[in-house]
């Protein structure tokens, strides 16, 4: 009985596909992609080693960035790898991949620097930190550690990705979103994009679940929404806007326990960034002002921050850039799609985009929704505002480091926010025919995706 109601509607049983043929796709993608494939998954893969080794902030020793110890076999497995971003005339041999594959954990660990990860609290690696973990106990060559930590990442994600379903049932702009080439890509690897990703989907399904439910709402998903919450603001920056969600949740539930979790959700997540902003170091010498001076400084000066803001994202070549690294730019940037791919793909997103708007007239819903839509514009804004506090030189005329993946976050919450009950809603054949072309974009994707990274790192 309880099956037959969680299948109950075509809509569900749509997402649930999908979620699974997302795993599917990562999986296999993980096969041909070679490792550490994804831009700084070397790092990614060092702090789990490091949470995996019980330690939750990076060391930072006299003069030195911050990181922590290292197995020197691990560090060895990592550098091999280092000769090939940004040299797309380097191929992967068949003989340097097994010389790689012998690579064994030492025992022995030396100091490493893995400072841009200092601001990410850890707990969010622990299927990576699992797989390194299981491997070394099984005494595995680093390879094989890598390879299951890299599978467990993916089945977390679909474990994540499935449960948020069931929760709420997404419209098509969101599935459309997942199986961009980017998306599957970044899934595939044992870096940070897919987790997070991930867990702002069951961000955004617990609170709809929560909206629908209000005063009905079991503790179970109030305790589920504050976790995940915690876990998406302390690892992604321009996520934090979702944190107001905790509060909008115990004004539709007015549960006292709601309000409680939500001021311990804010104080962790808070109390996580200044630790991390206070205790990580990413350049020597340290930054002359803080980072918290020059928050004040761009806060006290408006012009010149929407002045810089909007140089950035009015300038073609960037415009450019984030659109084909958001929509599948792959490797460490240096593999990209034909132009006639990126063209498809957005018209592709923008037919599902239309086929996704709500038109329901109820009026909670719709102020749900204009809310929804502030947070994703608060979140693109958080993207340049970040990495011009971490990254811009001073007097910079444009904002440096922002890369299109770093958008799917602010994309995910838009998509939310178009509604629960398409225009379709009631109209199967409609929903069938889009169905049918989501399904030709997943095998689109998939076919340009591999066929670039096999040209990109096998084929001369």
């Amino acid at each position: 009985m309880m099956l037959k109601n969680i299948f109950a509607s075509p809509q569900k049983n749509i997402s649930f596909f999908f979620a699974f043929i997302l795993f599917l796709a990562s999986f296999f993608a993980s096969i041909i992609i070679p490792p550490l494939s994804s831009p700084d998954e070397w790092a990614h893969v060092e702090r789990a080693y490091l949470f995996s080794q019980g330690q939750i902030v990076l060391h930072t020793p006299a003069n030195n960035l911050s990181g922590g110890m290292v197995d020197t076999g691990l560090l060895i497995y990592l550098n091999s790898f280092s000769k090939y971003p940004f040299h797309t005339d380097k191929k992967i041999s068949e003989k340097d991949y097994d010389i790689i594959k012998k690579i064994s954990w030492s025992g022995k660990k030396v100091f490493s620097v893995s400072a841009g990860t200092g601001f990410y609290f850890p707990v969010i690696y622990f299927p990576q930190a699992t797989g390194l973990t299981i491997g070394r106990w099984l005494n595995f060559s680093v390879d094989k550690s890598y390879k299951i930590s890299r599978f467990f990442t993916q089945f977390s994600i679909f474990l994540i990705i499935f449960s948020s379903f069931y929760l709420f049932t997404p419209n098509l702009t969101v599935i459309s979103l997942l199986i961009l080439p980017m998306s599957i890509f970044q899934a595939s690897a044992s870096s940070l994009d897919g987790m997070s990703t991930a867990i702002t989907i069951l961000v955004l399904s617990c609170f709809f679940r929560i909206f629908q439910k209000k005063k009905n709402a079991s503790l179970t998903l109030i305790i589920l929404l504050n976790i995940s919450i915690t876990l998406l603001i302390t690892s992604r920056l321009h996520a934090f806007p979702l944190l107001s969600l905790v509060f909008a949740a115990y004004l539709l539930t007015k549960k006292q326990i709601c309000l409680w979790m939500a001021c311990i959700t804010s104080f962790i997540g808070l109390g996580w960034t200044l630790t991390a902003i206070q205790t990580t170091v990413t350049h020597i010498p340290m930054s002359n002002p803080s980072t918290i001076d020059k928050v004040a400084h761009y806060l006290s000066h408006p012009v010149y921050l929407f002045g810089i803001l909007y140089n950035t994202i009015s300038n073609h070549t960037l415009e450019v850039f984030y659109t084909t690294s958001f929509l599948g730019n792959l490797g460490w940037l240096d593999t990209p799609l034909s132009n006639t791919t990126y063209c498809l793909l957005g018209f592709l997103l923008l037919f599902f985009f239309i086929f996704s708007i709500s038109l329901e007239k109820n009026k909670e819903l719709n102020l749900i929704r204009f809310f929804l839509f502030s947070l994703g514009f608060l979140s693109v804004f958080l993207i340049f505002f970040a990495l011009l506090l971490t990254w811009t030189q001073p007097d910079a005329l444009l904002i440096d480091g922002v890369q299109g993946r770093y958008f799917l976050i602010p994309a995910l919450i838009f998509s939310y926010a178009l509604g629960e009950k398409p225009l379709f809603q009631n109209n199967m054949p409609i929903f069938y025919f889009c169905t049918i072309i989501l399904a030709s974009m997943y095998f689109f994707s998939n076919y340009e995706m591999i066929s670039a990274l096999l040209h990109r790192y096998y084929i001369a």
